[in-house]
């Protein structure tokens, strides 16, 4: 009994049940080939056109088993990458760590060819960041040196040298006198609080006050 195999719209293949090898072509509408059973080879369709079945666009086959172009596979791929790295941080972290402590000459080298090639994308980032500053910021910054708010001595330490003015209120202009060290520890407690409150609020006002 012969068993047909739809391999394309206009290509088929048959396995016989026999134990021949040999084929031979006969008409039945479309070009059957008559293959044993046993020794039937899968066909190489390597050069054939085919659909994508994603975007429907018309590629050739690389492959027996395609299905996809190659930008659809590559995205296909990277978005099973993705998902996959989503669910496994915990694992990708600890990896990570075990492979930089041992190869840690070629992270370093790595690293400095990634710094290397970014360094107009970094510069732009920066001014973006720089410029995009609220505006009350700046108003109060250019208001402190316009009318010498600074001191003579810091509030905190009483040290006379690298002084600066830590502004406490932007809107109202107001602040306060500190040496650096002292301005550094009080930025680091504002940090330290901030993220204290956003580890007990919810997602949902943490991103309403981001915006």
């Amino acid at each position: 009994m012969k068993r047909f195999i739809k391999i394309k719209n206009s290509l088929f293949v048959s396995a016989y049940n026999t134990m021949k090898t040999l084929t031979r072509p006969f008409k039945f509408g479309i070009d059957f080939y008559i293959v044993s059973s046993r020794s039937c080879k899968q066909l190489n369709l390597r050069g054939v056109k085919m659909l994508c079945q994603i975007c429907n666009k018309e590629t050739t086959r690389t492959n027996n088993r395609q299905k996809y172009c190659l930008n659809c596979k590559k995205e296909k791929d990277n978005q099973h990458t993705r998902n996959w790295r989503k669910k496994n941080k915990e694992y990708i972290t600890e990896y990570s760590l075990k492979w930089r402590t041992k190869n840690r000459n070629k992270w370093r080298k790595a690293q400095r060819k990634v710094y290397n090639d970014n360094k107009e994308t970094r510069k732009r980032k920066s001014k973006e960041k720089y410029h995009n500053k609220s505006k009350i910021r700046k108003d109060a910054q250019a208001y402190a040196i316009k009318h010498k708010q600074r001191g003579d001595i810091c509030l905190f330490c009483r040290k006379t040298k690298n002084l600066v003015f830590h502004h406490t209120d932007y809107e109202n202009k107001q602040g306060m006198t500190l040496c650096k060290i002292c301005h550094s520890k009080q930025h680091n407690q504002h940090k330290e609080r901030l993220r204290e409150y956003k580890m007990a609020m919810p997602y949902e006002v943490e991103q309403e006050i981001i915006k």
